[in-house]
């Protein structure tokens, strides 16, 4: 209570002050002040509005240029599906990380054979860089992958050479079930 009535006190001496000054000045010094203090409080309202301004735009720009690499599945017909990982963004994304809590090559082709044996879905895209729009389709068999996880889940890290981005998703292949033609 005391620091309250501490503060009103200088307040009002301030306000004294003030109000003392102004009495001494002429009507046109009294306008000048009124006016140039009007002045630099919207220069200063002005110059925070343009910094705002510029940080979103940056931000913006940032969103707007940056690579978005995503992973999905694509059912090509009845036993077969792609798994894909593409780049949505409109920058080269390079692939620092990139694993599944599945074991894809359960699920794969026997006659996908590589230079390093069976084909495994994306298992050497570490430090691969996808271009813009460029996608990395994969072949596999989507009724083997519903028998070991029907909720396969991926996790990307990838980076743009300035920023790192990361990238978790989880295929839900029950939504695939009704394409399916019944295995018999």
């Amino acid at each position: 209570m005391l620091m309250l009535l501490i503060k009103i006190k200088f307040v009002l001496e301030m306000w004294h002050k003030v109000k003392t000054i102004f009495e001494i000045l002429s009507w046109s010094d009294r306008i000048n002040a009124f006016l140039g203090i009007s002045s630099f409080i919207l220069a200063a309202t002005s110059v925070i509005l343009v910094l705002i301004t510029l940080y979103q735009n940056s931000h913006m720009l940032n969103n707007a240029t940056r690579p978005y690499l995503v992973v999905y599945i694509v059912l090509k017909n009845g036993i077969e599906g792609e798994l894909v990982l593409e780049n949505f963004g409109q920058s080269c994304a390079k692939v620092t990380e990139c694993t599944c809590d599945t074991d894809l090559s359960k699920c794969i082709f026997d006659d996908v054979v590589g230079p390093y044996g069976h084909a495994v879905p994306f298992a050497h895209i570490v430090g691969y860089t996808v271009a813009p729009h460029q996608s990395i389709r994969m072949s596999v068999r989507i009724r083997k992958l519903m028998k070991l996880n029907l909720q396969p889940r991926f996790e990307l890290k990838y980076s743009d050479g300035n920023k790192h981005y990361s990238y978790v998703t989880v295929l839900h292949l029950l939504t695939f079930a009704d394409c399916l033609p019944d295995p018999n």
